[in-house]
């Protein structure tokens, strides 16, 4: 009886260690995408903070200010943090962004009350377009039309609720966000979030000396 026990005994260690080796595979891949998600989703916020908070700061402009945005340009950088894991002298080739300046007119000339607008395009900077940044980022002059709340974003249209008087700084953000398990399995996703912000003072057109501000005809 002893040795039935013992047999017994053995062959359940080795459906044990069986059942262990097919499902260990399983939780790990549970565990790594478990940790992805939460790295996606995350990035995802720091995105939109990051587009928010470089709007507010360039519609801080005063309207005497018109140098080259470098601080726009690095502060992208540093407001978000995933831009630290790639190198330096590399991070622009997986980040991108575009400013642009829209100014509200009323429908009616002279409108003082009840007005209805129509948006501009004023400025865009840069000019040139990233090599991952689809139709979201490809922004050009003329005008914007409303867009419900909650629509996804494109070149060619402005939330809705923006519509007023004065104008307003759109900042768009594009990120390759690329999985650190499985990169050569998993294609990189491309995450893009936009920031507005009302202009504070004149919202001043942007010139840089390599020329890369595209300023709109009336403007």
């Amino acid at each position: 009886m002893r040795n039935l026990f013992a047999q017994f005994a053995r062959a359940q260690r080795g459906v044990a260690a069986i059942e262990f080796a097919l499902l260990m595979p399983l939780l790990v891949l549970m565990m790594l995408s478990s940790v992805e998600l939460q790295r996606y989703l995350r990035i995802e916020r720091q995105l939109s903070l990051a587009a928010e908070n470089i709007a507010n700061i360039v519609a801080q402009r005063q309207a005497s200010d018109v140098t080259k945005p470098n601080f726009d340009f690095d502060s992208v950088y540093h407001l978000f943090p995933p831009g630290n894991e790639h190198p330096t002298n590399a991070w622009w080739n997986y980040i991108v962004h575009k400013i642009t300046n829209v100014v509200f007119t009323p429908t009616v000339a002279g409108c003082t009350s009840n007005c209805t607008y129509k948006a501009n395009a004023a400025w865009i900077w840069p000019s040139y377009d990233s090599a991952f940044s689809p139709g979201v980022m490809a922004r050009s002059c003329g005008p914007l039309t409303a867009a419900a709340s909650g629509a996804s974003p494109t070149g060619k249209t402005i939330p809705a609720a923006m519509f007023g008087p004065g104008s307003v700084v759109i900042v768009d953000i594009g990120y390759r966000f690329k999985p650190l398990f499985g990169s050569n399995l998993v294609p990189p996703i491309d995450l893009f979030r936009q920031g507005y912000a009302n202009a504070r003072f004149a919202s001043p057109y942007i010139q840089t000396p390599e020329g890369t501000t595209t300023r709109c005809a009336g403007y």
